[in-house]
Protein backbone atom coordinates (compact mmCIF):
# COMPACT_ATOMS: atom_id res chain seq x y z
CA UNK A 1 0.00 0.00 0.00
CA UNK A 2 2.93 2.39 0.88
CA UNK A 3 4.84 1.64 -2.09
CA UNK A 4 1.46 2.23 -4.21
CA UNK A 5 1.22 5.37 -2.75
CA UNK A 6 4.60 6.73 -3.06
CA UNK A 7 4.63 5.20 -7.10
CA UNK A 8 1.55 7.59 -7.32
CA UNK A 9 3.33 10.55 -5.52
CA UNK A 10 6.26 10.17 -8.06
CA UNK A 11 4.05 9.88 -10.71
CA UNK A 12 1.54 13.31 -9.62
CA UNK A 13 5.44 15.11 -9.11
CA UNK A 14 6.55 14.01 -12.58
CA UNK A 15 3.64 15.31 -14.27
CA UNK A 16 3.17 18.60 -12.60
CA UNK A 17 7.05 19.65 -13.07
CA UNK A 18 6.19 18.04 -17.01
CA UNK A 19 3.64 20.43 -17.14
CA UNK A 20 5.65 23.57 -15.43
CA UNK A 21 8.12 22.93 -18.13
CA UNK A 22 5.53 23.13 -20.64
CA UNK A 23 4.10 25.84 -19.48
CA UNK A 24 7.16 27.72 -19.42
CA UNK A 25 8.64 27.46 -22.37
CA UNK A 26 5.05 28.01 -24.57
CA UNK A 27 5.05 31.16 -22.34
CA UNK A 28 8.82 32.03 -24.06
CA UNK A 29 7.52 30.88 -27.68
CA UNK A 30 4.61 32.77 -27.60
CA UNK A 31 4.43 35.72 -24.74
CA UNK A 32 8.02 36.35 -24.32
CA UNK A 33 8.79 38.19 -21.26
CA UNK A 34 11.46 40.16 -19.91
CA UNK A 35 12.78 39.51 -16.50
CA UNK A 36 12.92 43.14 -15.05
CA UNK A 37 13.73 40.76 -11.78
CA UNK A 38 16.40 39.24 -12.64
CA UNK A 39 18.72 41.91 -11.64
CA UNK A 40 18.20 41.63 -7.60
CA UNK A 41 18.33 39.07 -5.47
CA UNK A 42 16.67 37.92 -1.91
CA UNK A 43 18.52 39.45 1.01
CA UNK A 44 17.54 38.65 4.52
CA UNK A 45 19.23 41.56 5.84
CA UNK A 46 18.77 44.24 2.59
CA UNK A 47 15.88 42.82 1.68
CA UNK A 48 17.16 42.75 -2.11
CA UNK A 49 20.19 43.52 -3.58
CA UNK A 50 21.63 43.89 -7.26
CA UNK A 51 22.26 40.33 -8.52
CA UNK A 52 26.04 39.56 -9.87
CA UNK A 53 25.81 40.08 -13.56
CA UNK A 54 22.34 40.51 -13.77
CA UNK A 55 20.64 41.48 -16.64
CA UNK A 56 17.25 42.60 -18.30
CA UNK A 57 15.69 43.78 -21.58
CA UNK A 58 13.13 46.59 -20.46
CA UNK A 59 10.23 47.54 -22.48
CA UNK A 60 9.71 51.53 -21.98
CA UNK A 61 6.18 52.98 -21.82
CA UNK A 62 6.98 54.38 -25.87
CA UNK A 63 7.53 50.82 -26.93
CA UNK A 64 11.42 50.98 -26.88
CA UNK A 65 13.92 48.53 -25.13
CA UNK A 66 17.17 49.14 -23.79
CA UNK A 67 19.08 46.54 -21.97
CA UNK A 68 20.54 46.62 -18.57
CA UNK A 69 23.52 44.07 -17.34
CA UNK A 70 25.07 44.51 -13.87
CA UNK A 71 28.61 43.87 -12.96
CA UNK A 72 30.34 41.80 -11.08
CA UNK A 73 29.39 43.27 -7.65
CA UNK A 74 26.03 43.52 -9.00
CA UNK A 75 25.98 47.34 -9.69
CA UNK A 76 24.41 49.33 -12.23
CA UNK A 77 27.39 50.50 -14.49
CA UNK A 78 29.33 49.15 -17.38
CA UNK A 79 33.27 48.81 -15.55
CA UNK A 80 33.94 47.14 -12.85
CA UNK A 81 35.41 48.91 -9.44
CA UNK A 82 38.96 50.04 -9.98
CA UNK A 83 41.41 48.08 -7.97
CA UNK A 84 44.22 51.72 -8.35
CA UNK A 85 45.22 53.70 -6.04
CA UNK A 86 45.20 56.28 -8.71
CA UNK A 87 41.08 56.27 -8.62
CA UNK A 88 39.03 57.91 -6.03
CA UNK A 89 35.55 55.82 -5.19
CA UNK A 90 32.92 58.22 -5.18
CA UNK A 91 29.67 55.62 -3.75
CA UNK A 92 26.95 57.18 -5.06
CA UNK A 93 23.21 55.80 -3.27
CA UNK A 94 19.16 56.55 -3.81
CA UNK A 95 17.38 53.81 -4.62
CA UNK A 96 14.82 53.49 -7.80
CA UNK A 97 15.52 57.36 -8.32
CA UNK A 98 18.94 56.88 -8.82
CA UNK A 99 19.33 52.88 -10.46
CA UNK A 100 16.66 54.35 -12.90
CA UNK A 101 15.22 51.07 -14.54
CA UNK A 102 13.31 52.68 -16.74
CA UNK A 103 15.44 54.40 -18.68
CA UNK A 104 19.50 53.28 -20.56
CA UNK A 105 22.35 53.72 -18.31
CA UNK A 106 23.57 56.83 -20.35
CA UNK A 107 20.06 58.98 -20.13
CA UNK A 108 20.00 58.66 -16.09
CA UNK A 109 21.05 60.91 -13.23
CA UNK A 110 24.00 58.76 -12.28
CA UNK A 111 25.22 58.37 -15.87
CA UNK A 112 25.12 61.73 -16.55
CA UNK A 113 26.99 62.91 -13.60
CA UNK A 114 29.24 60.06 -14.04
CA UNK A 115 30.34 61.89 -16.81
CA UNK A 116 30.03 64.82 -16.20
CA UNK A 117 32.74 64.52 -12.85
CA UNK A 118 34.86 61.92 -14.02
CA UNK A 119 35.75 64.31 -17.41
CA UNK A 120 36.17 66.71 -14.94
CA UNK A 121 38.75 64.64 -13.12
CA UNK A 122 39.96 61.05 -14.30
CA UNK A 123 40.99 59.94 -10.93
CA UNK A 124 37.62 60.31 -9.54
CA UNK A 125 35.03 57.01 -11.02
CA UNK A 126 31.54 57.30 -9.46
CA UNK A 127 30.16 54.07 -8.18
CA UNK A 128 26.61 53.68 -8.49
CA UNK A 129 25.43 52.22 -5.01
CA UNK A 130 21.77 52.20 -5.67
CA UNK A 131 19.36 49.30 -5.77
CA UNK A 132 15.79 49.73 -6.45
CA UNK A 133 13.61 49.97 -4.07
CA UNK A 134 16.25 50.62 -1.01
CA UNK A 135 14.75 53.15 0.96
CA UNK A 136 16.57 55.46 4.00
CA UNK A 137 16.36 52.55 6.22
CA UNK A 138 18.10 50.25 3.96
CA UNK A 139 20.48 52.52 2.36
CA UNK A 140 21.93 53.44 6.10
CA UNK A 141 22.48 49.81 6.26
CA UNK A 142 24.09 49.58 2.56
CA UNK A 143 26.45 52.14 3.96
CA UNK A 144 27.99 50.60 7.11
CA UNK A 145 28.66 47.20 4.94
CA UNK A 146 30.27 49.03 2.07
CA UNK A 147 32.48 51.70 3.41
CA UNK A 148 34.83 49.20 5.06
CA UNK A 149 34.95 46.89 2.05
CA UNK A 150 35.23 49.33 -0.68
CA UNK A 151 36.98 52.16 1.23
CA UNK A 152 35.75 55.44 -0.78
CA UNK A 153 36.71 59.00 -0.40
CA UNK A 154 33.17 60.24 -0.64
CA UNK A 155 28.85 59.22 -0.15
CA UNK A 156 26.53 61.38 -1.98
CA UNK A 157 22.94 59.77 -1.31
CA UNK A 158 20.14 61.43 -3.81
CA UNK A 159 16.95 61.87 -1.13
CA UNK A 160 13.75 61.04 -3.28
CA UNK A 161 11.60 63.63 -2.06
CA UNK A 162 8.68 62.29 -4.42
CA UNK A 163 9.10 58.45 -2.91
CA UNK A 164 9.07 60.30 1.03
CA UNK A 165 6.24 62.37 -0.20
CA UNK A 166 3.98 59.33 -1.11
CA UNK A 167 5.28 57.63 1.90
CA UNK A 168 3.88 60.38 4.17
CA UNK A 169 0.39 60.85 2.38
CA UNK A 170 0.20 56.79 2.82
CA UNK A 171 1.25 57.11 6.41
CA UNK A 172 3.31 54.19 5.19
CA UNK A 173 6.48 53.21 7.61
CA UNK A 174 7.99 50.46 5.81
CA UNK A 175 10.78 53.03 4.55
CA UNK A 176 11.91 54.72 7.74
CA UNK A 177 11.09 51.71 9.90
CA UNK A 178 10.26 52.02 13.70
CA UNK A 179 11.29 52.71 17.22
CA UNK A 180 11.35 51.10 20.14
CA UNK A 181 12.84 52.26 23.92
CA UNK A 182 15.21 51.15 26.14
CA UNK A 183 14.43 50.77 30.01
CA UNK A 184 16.02 54.23 29.94
CA UNK A 185 13.08 55.24 27.75
CA UNK A 186 15.88 56.27 24.58
CA UNK A 187 14.52 55.31 21.09
CA UNK A 188 16.00 53.10 19.53
CA UNK A 189 15.74 52.06 15.97
CA UNK A 190 14.41 48.65 14.78
CA UNK A 191 16.45 47.47 12.12
CA UNK A 192 16.27 44.04 10.05
CA UNK A 193 18.10 41.46 11.19
CA UNK A 194 19.70 38.03 9.92
CA UNK A 195 18.01 35.85 12.13
CA UNK A 196 19.41 32.04 12.33
CA UNK A 197 16.07 30.96 13.29
CA UNK A 198 14.43 31.49 10.56
CA UNK A 199 16.74 29.78 8.19
CA UNK A 200 14.13 28.01 5.75
CA UNK A 201 12.01 30.73 5.34
CA UNK A 202 15.57 32.14 3.87
CA UNK A 203 15.75 29.23 1.35
CA UNK A 204 12.09 29.67 0.49
CA UNK A 205 12.81 33.11 -0.21
CA UNK A 206 15.81 32.70 -2.15
CA UNK A 207 14.29 29.69 -4.14
CA UNK A 208 10.91 31.92 -5.05
CA UNK A 209 13.84 34.93 -5.94
CA UNK A 210 16.05 32.12 -8.22
CA UNK A 211 12.40 31.47 -10.22
CA UNK A 212 11.63 34.70 -10.38
CA UNK A 213 15.11 35.97 -11.78
CA UNK A 214 15.00 33.11 -14.24
CA UNK A 215 10.93 31.66 -15.15
CA UNK A 216 9.13 34.11 -17.86
CA UNK A 217 6.28 31.88 -16.99
CA UNK A 218 6.29 33.43 -12.95
CA UNK A 219 7.15 36.71 -14.65
CA UNK A 220 4.42 36.60 -16.49
CA UNK A 221 1.87 35.76 -13.68
CA UNK A 222 3.23 38.30 -10.79
CA UNK A 223 2.96 41.10 -13.78
CA UNK A 224 -0.51 40.21 -14.59
CA UNK A 225 -0.91 40.63 -10.70
CA UNK A 226 0.62 43.45 -10.22
CA UNK A 227 -1.84 44.94 -13.08
CA UNK A 228 -4.55 43.62 -11.57
CA UNK A 229 -3.85 45.01 -7.86
CA UNK A 230 -2.88 48.31 -9.55
CA UNK A 231 -6.36 48.30 -11.61
CA UNK A 232 -8.31 47.58 -8.39
CA UNK A 233 -6.36 50.45 -6.41
CA UNK A 234 -6.86 52.48 -9.04
CA UNK A 235 -10.60 52.10 -8.90
CA UNK A 236 -11.12 51.99 -5.38
CA UNK A 237 -7.57 53.99 -3.68
CA UNK A 238 -7.66 57.10 -5.49
CA UNK A 239 -10.47 58.58 -3.82
CA UNK A 240 -9.43 57.78 -0.64
CA UNK A 241 -5.47 59.07 -1.50
CA UNK A 242 -6.91 61.86 -2.93
CA UNK A 243 -9.13 62.34 0.42
CA UNK A 244 -6.05 61.72 2.55
CA UNK A 245 -3.80 64.55 0.81
CA UNK A 246 -6.56 67.04 1.21
CA UNK A 247 -6.55 65.96 4.59
CA UNK A 248 -3.18 66.36 5.52
CA UNK A 249 -2.38 69.56 8.00
CA UNK A 250 -0.46 72.49 6.34
CA UNK A 251 2.27 71.33 9.02
CA UNK A 252 3.98 68.36 10.16
CA UNK A 253 4.02 68.71 14.01
CA UNK A 254 -0.25 69.10 13.56
CA UNK A 255 -0.20 65.19 12.66
CA UNK A 256 0.74 62.88 15.17
CA UNK A 257 1.68 59.60 12.20
CA UNK A 258 3.93 62.60 9.84
CA UNK A 259 5.49 63.70 12.83
CA UNK A 260 6.43 59.79 13.52
CA UNK A 261 7.90 59.25 10.00
CA UNK A 262 10.01 62.43 9.61
CA UNK A 263 11.44 61.81 13.03
CA UNK A 264 12.10 58.49 11.90
CA UNK A 265 13.78 59.67 8.80
CA UNK A 266 15.80 62.57 10.75
CA UNK A 267 17.27 59.67 12.93
CA UNK A 268 18.65 57.57 10.14
CA UNK A 269 20.39 61.05 8.49
CA UNK A 270 21.31 61.83 11.88
CA UNK A 271 22.75 58.04 11.83
CA UNK A 272 24.32 58.52 8.65
CA UNK A 273 26.50 61.77 9.99
CA UNK A 274 27.68 59.75 12.50
CA UNK A 275 28.70 56.73 9.89
CA UNK A 276 30.41 59.66 8.08
CA UNK A 277 32.45 61.18 11.23
CA UNK A 278 33.25 57.94 12.44
CA UNK A 279 34.57 56.75 9.07
CA UNK A 280 35.78 60.18 8.11
CA UNK A 281 34.25 59.66 4.93
CA UNK A 282 32.11 63.01 3.72
CA UNK A 283 28.30 62.45 3.04
CA UNK A 284 26.49 64.85 0.49
CA UNK A 285 22.78 64.60 1.11
CA UNK A 286 21.34 65.81 -2.72
CA UNK A 287 17.51 66.48 -2.69
CA UNK A 288 15.95 64.79 -5.50
CA UNK A 289 12.38 66.96 -5.76
CA UNK A 290 8.94 65.49 -6.02
CA UNK A 291 7.00 67.01 -8.62
CA UNK A 292 5.19 69.03 -6.35
CA UNK A 293 8.03 70.98 -5.29
CA UNK A 294 8.64 72.34 -8.82
CA UNK A 295 4.96 73.23 -9.81
CA UNK A 296 3.19 77.26 -10.25
CA UNK A 297 1.70 77.93 -6.91
CA UNK A 298 3.35 74.78 -4.58
CA UNK A 299 3.68 77.62 -1.78
CA UNK A 300 0.05 76.79 -1.42
CA UNK A 301 0.22 72.59 -1.27
CA UNK A 302 0.69 70.82 2.17
CA UNK A 303 2.92 68.27 0.97
CA UNK A 304 5.77 70.91 -0.66
CA UNK A 305 5.23 72.25 3.19
CA UNK A 306 6.28 69.03 5.05
CA UNK A 307 8.91 68.75 2.71
CA UNK A 308 10.29 71.83 3.19
CA UNK A 309 10.85 71.31 7.04
CA UNK A 310 12.29 68.28 6.27
CA UNK A 311 14.59 70.02 4.27
CA UNK A 312 15.20 72.62 7.14
CA UNK A 313 16.12 69.65 9.04
CA UNK A 314 18.97 68.22 6.73
CA UNK A 315 20.21 72.05 6.88
CA UNK A 316 20.17 71.83 10.24
CA UNK A 317 21.89 68.61 10.26
CA UNK A 318 24.57 69.83 8.07
CA UNK A 319 25.45 72.67 10.36
CA UNK A 320 25.78 70.63 12.91
CA UNK A 321 27.46 67.83 12.15
CA UNK A 322 31.48 67.46 10.31
CA UNK A 323 31.21 65.62 7.28
CA UNK A 324 28.00 65.89 6.05
CA UNK A 325 26.78 68.55 3.70
CA UNK A 326 23.60 69.20 2.46
CA UNK A 327 22.81 70.26 -1.37
CA UNK A 328 18.80 71.99 -1.69
CA UNK A 329 17.69 71.21 -5.35
CA UNK A 330 14.80 72.96 -4.80
CA UNK A 331 16.27 76.39 -3.77
CA UNK A 332 18.86 75.90 -6.46
CA UNK A 333 16.40 75.70 -9.12
CA UNK A 334 15.01 78.85 -7.85
CA UNK A 335 12.31 79.26 -10.69
CA UNK A 336 9.07 76.72 -11.02
CA UNK A 337 9.45 73.96 -13.65
CA UNK A 338 6.45 72.32 -16.16
CA UNK A 339 7.21 69.11 -13.95
CA UNK A 340 5.09 67.23 -16.48
CA UNK A 341 7.97 67.30 -18.81
CA UNK A 342 10.44 65.98 -16.08
CA UNK A 343 8.91 63.28 -14.78
CA UNK A 344 7.39 59.60 -16.06
CA UNK A 345 3.79 59.99 -15.95
CA UNK A 346 2.61 56.33 -17.38
CA UNK A 347 3.58 52.77 -17.32
CA UNK A 348 7.38 51.29 -15.53
CA UNK A 349 8.89 53.69 -13.73
CA UNK A 350 6.08 56.37 -13.61
CA UNK A 351 6.44 58.77 -10.91
CA UNK A 352 10.20 58.89 -11.50
CA UNK A 353 12.40 61.77 -13.34
CA UNK A 354 12.42 61.17 -17.39
CA UNK A 355 15.45 61.17 -19.89
CA UNK A 356 14.79 64.94 -19.87
CA UNK A 357 14.10 65.53 -15.67
CA UNK A 358 17.26 63.38 -15.21
CA UNK A 359 19.29 65.76 -17.84
CA UNK A 360 18.01 68.99 -16.01
CA UNK A 361 18.44 67.75 -12.84
CA UNK A 362 22.16 66.12 -13.40
CA UNK A 363 22.96 70.06 -15.22
CA UNK A 364 21.37 71.37 -11.91
CA UNK A 365 23.71 68.83 -9.68
CA UNK A 366 26.83 69.28 -11.61
CA UNK A 367 28.29 71.61 -10.46
CA UNK A 368 27.46 71.36 -6.37
CA UNK A 369 28.31 67.28 -6.52
CA UNK A 370 31.89 68.14 -8.29
CA UNK A 371 32.94 70.67 -5.92
CA UNK A 372 32.08 68.48 -2.80
CA UNK A 373 34.30 65.77 -4.50
CA UNK A 374 36.79 68.36 -5.29
CA UNK A 375 37.06 68.90 -1.35
CA UNK A 376 36.24 65.99 -0.03
CA UNK A 377 39.11 64.46 -2.43
CA UNK A 378 41.47 67.60 -1.75
CA UNK A 379 41.02 68.47 -5.42
CA UNK A 380 41.72 64.70 -6.61
CA UNK A 381 45.51 65.36 -6.20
Amino acid sequence: MFKRLKSNLALVFAIVVAMALLAEWTVRLLWPQSLIHALVRYDPLLGVRGNPFGQATIIRADGRRHFIRLNAMGLRMHEELSQSRERYRILMYGGSAMFSAHLPIDQTVFGLLKNAAEANNRRFQLVNAAVAGHSVQITRLLMMEQIPDLLPQALVYFFDAGSFSRTVVASDRSAVGELRYDKSGRPILVDPSRSTHLEYLDWTRKSLGWLHRNSELITMFITNAHQLLNWARRMLGNDAANIRLTELPKMAGESADIREIMYLSEIHFLHMARIANASDVPLLVAWLPAPQELADGSETSSIVEILRSHRQMLKRLANENRNFTFWDSVVAAQAALNSDRLFESRGFGAGSLNADGSRWYANLAAPAIIAFINAATDGGR
